[in-house]
């Protein structure tokens, strides 16, 4: 509940426009690309109604908040970003949204390069950390494969035997469509 709190207190329409006119905002986890246009819309029930966790929803990401974590306001969590060129804007929007929608203090965390990638990988941080990828090959499977226990990827320490056995027969699926 909390991860689809930050998910839908998140207007990425407003991250996109800060990079300039004509971006597509970063709706689902998996970009579009040929062959493959993800889903635009995913209902989950949480405290007895439906909501879209892909929508911009401050509201019901408020009463996702205080369901998944019980505190509400006054909750604070740590940013940990890299001292890229992009970093720091996303991450001061993204500190506002969450402060104005969630009610939250986000204090950010910088760090060179090198030393923000290593904590990153070794799963040494608390709170949220940034991270970016693009595979070597245009398929959901390399965005999906970053929750697999043991994936070099893995910098969340989240894994599933649920999901990673739905993850390897989707890859298993000779019809691309299926």
């Amino acid at each position: 509940l909390v991860r689809y709190a930050f998910n839908m207190a998140t207007d990425k329409k407003e991250i996109a426009d800060f990079f300039g006119a004509g971006r597509t905002p970063a709706v689902n986890f998996i970009p579009p690309f040929p062959g493959y246009r993800g889903p635009e819309k995913i209902d989950v029930q949480a405290r007895g109604k439906n909501v879209d966790v892909l929508s911009y929803d401050p509201q019901a990401a408020r009463e996702l908040m205080l369901a998944g974590y019980r505190k509400g306001h006054g909750l604070s969590i740590e940013y940990l970003l890299p001292t890229l060129p992009h970093s720091r804007p996303i991450a001061e929007i993204l500190q506002e949204q969450w402060r104005r929608n969630l009610g939250l203090e986000v204090k950010l965390v910088l760090q060179e390069f090198r030393v923000w990638m290593q904590n990153v990988m070794e799963l040494n941080y608390q709170g949220i950390a940034e991270y970016g990828f693009w595979p070597s090959y245009i398929d959901p499977y390399p965005f999906l494969e970053l929750f697999v226990r043991g994936s070099a990827g893995n910098c969340t320490g989240w894994s599933s035997s649920d999901f990673v056995s739905a993850l390897a027969r989707a890859n298993a699926a000779p019809d691309r469509g299926e």
